[in-house]
């Protein structure tokens, strides 16, 4: 498990010093994503929810997120979401 000082919370596998593997992501405003990790970045199959409860699983591409036939890219502390945005609240 690793914690940063504003809220981020990891918990899963690691392999040299990078989250890699299976693991578990909690910003600070609520949002989680659940799945794969590679190299230190979201990679793979994985569930996120959104701070406002929305929720979307898919596939983690070249750090984009597929789903609905929608990317997002998720920095280190918010959404991002050029162009649309998936979830309104």
């Amino acid at each position: 498990k690793y914690s940063w000082k504003d809220g981020r919370i990891y918990e899963g596998d690691f392999k040299e010093d990078k989250r890699h593997g299976t693991g578990h992501f909690i910003w600070p405003d609520g949002a989680e994503y659940v799945g794969d990790f590679l190299n230190g970045q979201q990679e793979g199959h994985g569930a996120y929810r959104f701070s406002d409860g929305g929720r979307c699983e898919g596939e983690w591409i070249n750090g984009r997120f597929m789903c609905e036939g929608r990317g997002i890219e998720i920095d280190e502390l918010r959404l991002v979401a050029p162009g649309s945005i998936m979830y309104d609240k």
